[in-house]
């Protein structure tokens, strides 16, 4: 076991955190996080559970919206501006450059009868958003590396060149965008969306979620960033979920996607949902695990939990990894299944995930008692589980401690 994840796994997951791609998607679709947030906020705000509050936001529904409507409604255009930046950073061309070209041709290929299809704007436009700015970037590479391009004199000042060297890029990606939606009228939004539509499915099914939730955990237990690893593959389909989800809890309408709860049902104070770590240590009888529990309390509280991933450790730790595993596994089955069966609120506003626990899932739930309540027994949970393990860990570091003290 210990062979197959040095030589397979480790280098397979290095090489696919350090992908170009990759990188640039994981990285440019985080600029949609806050601008969720803020539109999630305006939910809260309008839809706070309380009779008589909701009877007066009524009243100002149109100016608290309008933060929704900028900002959920957009999620596609941010995932553009925000993955063709990555990408020319990636690549290696001046990426305002890039993000305008890349915007123009995403424009040319979404145009309908009306004109400019504002329904791409939205998160149904993410995937295409994410494809465009891959092509548009290795276009106008290519072009700039061949000297296709208008060059400026020595003395031009930089933003006057920059913006004639694009001109030939942008050119060829508008004729080409011209060709495929105008001239042979493809639907490109439609095509790309039919094709990642098996990874969306498969995403939003209870073995695909788990089998999601296993690797991120996995990976960190051989050291490596399992969240930001598998991040380029699994923010696009989660955050267009939540998107649908926290559109349907504006609307009033029952919530249509489960796959959207790790962050306050799974991996709620860090990945591995270490609180019970914490707790197993802070009742520890050894001096350094009663310590780590202690500094580890409030970091963990708001979802760090680096100090006991690494301090215990976690990492390279087969005792403590079954629980670090084996709890985040058994979470996402009963909370998936507790989603189904409508026994708790589903996902359906986008809170900080440095959210404190039962606080996050009752914000996050749009305001349901029953999901805050699973989140506390949650934590019983992730005690009960790693309670066997830790003792045995722990065993070992009181004979290291007595050794010493001898």
């Amino acid at each position: 076991m210990g062979n197959w994840l040095e030589e397979k796994l480790l280098p397979a997951a290095n090489k696919l955190a350090q992908n170009k791609f990759l990188s640039a998607v994981r990285d440019g679709v985080t600029i949609i996080i806050p601008f969720s947030i803020i539109g999630a906020f305006a939910l809260i705000v309008g839809q706070f559970p309380v009779e008589s509050w909701m009877a007066f936001t009524d009243q100002y529904a149109d100016y608290i919206y309008c933060f929704s409507t900028v900002t959920l409604d957009c999620l596609g255009i941010l995932a553009l501006i925000g993955v063709s930046y990555n990408m020319a950073v990636q690549y290696g061309v001046d990426p305002i450059s890039n993000v305008a070209v890349a915007v123009a041709t995403f424009f040319m290929l979404t145009l309908s009868e009306g004109g400019v299809n504002l329904e791409v704007f939205s998160a149904a436009g993410m995937f295409c958003a994410i494809v465009v700015s891959y092509a548009v970037t290795m276009i106008y590479r290519f072009l700039v590396q061949k000297n296709i391009t208008i060059r400026m004199p020595d003395g031009v000042p930089p933003a006057v060149s920059n913006s004639f060297t694009c001109l030939i890029p942008g050119l060829v990606c508008l004729l080409l965008a011209w060709l495929i939606r105008i001239v042979l009228n493809i639907d490109v939004n439609g095509v790309i969306t039919a094709l990642f539509s098996p990874l969306v499915k498969g995403m939003n099914s209870l073995p695909g979620y788990v089998l999601y939730v296993f690797l991120m955990c996995l990976l960190w237990v051989v050291g490596i960033h399992g969240d930001m690893t598998l991040a380029p593959i699994a923010e696009p389909i989660t955050l267009a979920l939540m998107a649908e989800n926290m559109e349907a809890f504006k609307n009033g309408a029952a919530i249509p996607n489960i796959a959207t709860f790790s962050p306050m049902f799974v991996v709620f104070t860090g990945t591995g949902c270490t609180i019970g770590l914490v707790i197993n240590m802070l009742l520890s009888k050894s001096k350094r695990y009663n310590e780590l529990g202690k500094l580890s309390v409030l970091p963990g509280l708001f979802n760090i939990n680096e100090p006991q991933t690494f301090g215990a450790p976690v990492v390279m730790n087969p005792v403590l990894a079954i629980p670090y595993i084996g709890v985040s596994v058994i979470l996402t089955i009963c909370t998936w299944l507790l989603m189904q069966f409508n026994i708790i609120g589903r996902v359906c506003v986008e809170v900080p995930w440095t959210t404190p626990p039962i606080i996050g899932a009752y914000l996050a739930t749009g305001f349901n008692i029953p999901a805050a309540i699973w989140n506390a027994i949650e934590i019983v949970i992730s005690f009960l589980v790693y309670r066997p393990f830790f003792k045995k860990q722990e065993a070992i570091e009181l004979e290291m401690e007595k050794a010493k003290e001898e």
